[in-house]
């Protein structure tokens, strides 16, 4: 009877450790195909995904090639002008470009530029000023002194060996700028307010435009 008993023991004990092994099994099936059918809703989302940036990039570079189709036509209209004899015409146009320049510069600060006591964007008057400047690495030994300088943006024929400001409490860290500038570059520079743009372009930002001779 004893024996009997424990045989019926075992043989319970075996059936459940089966059916405990087919629901795992089953559990794991389920579980895989449940795997397989996020990752593959996973692979959809990514597929749409890489279509949506495919189609920005190619909207991005129709508008870069736009932009460059008006830039140069502007830069056309604009040699056209300085060619004339028209000097108040000219002067109107010196100060309409350097004011989007300062709005590109305020542009960049707002949007790249993070955690600056002092921020520098650099204007170049041609490319023997651009190169010169490269070649005694003026970027670089700005940041060492500090700043967060960027740069360089031509303007042809504009550079004037300024450092501009625009609000007045940066007159003297203009100065301090300026004698920087000179040290490093051997470029004799000065200072320039420039005006109405006070609420347009954040304190602490500074542009030096630099021409060598």
């Amino acid at each position: 009877m004893e024996k009997r008993n424990k045989g019926k023991g075992l043989s319970v004990i075996t059936s459940l450790g089966i059916l405990f092994m087919l629901v795992g099994f089953m559990y794991l099936v389920y579980s895989l195909k449940t795997l397989n059918d996020s990752l593959k809703d996973k692979k959809e989302e990514l597929s749409e995904l890489t279509e949506k940036i495919k189609s920005n990039t190619d909207s991005l570079h129709y508008i870069e090639e736009k932009l460059k189709l008006k830039q140069n036509l502007l830069d056309s209209i604009i040699d056209q002008i300085e060619a004339s004899d028209n000097q108040a015409l000219q002067l109107k146009i010196d100060n309409k470009i350097s004011i989007n320049q300062a709005l590109e510069n305020t542009l960049k600060t707002k949007s790249l530029v993070k955690n600056y006591t002092q921020v520098v964007y650099i204007q170049v008057n041609d490319q023997n000023t651009e190169k010169y400047l490269n070649e005694i690495k003026l970027l670089e030994s700005l940041k060492e002194n500090n700043y967060k300088a960027y740069g360089y943006d031509m303007q042809k024929k504009r550079a004037n060996n300024t450092v501009r400001y625009f609000h007045p409490k940066d007159s003297v860290n203009a100065v301090r700028l300026g004698e920087t500038i000179t040290r490093l570059t051997g470029i004799n520079v000065k200072t320039q307010y420039i005006t109405g743009l006070e609420r347009k372009v954040p304190d602490n930002q500074l542009e030096v435009w630099l021409n060598k001779n």
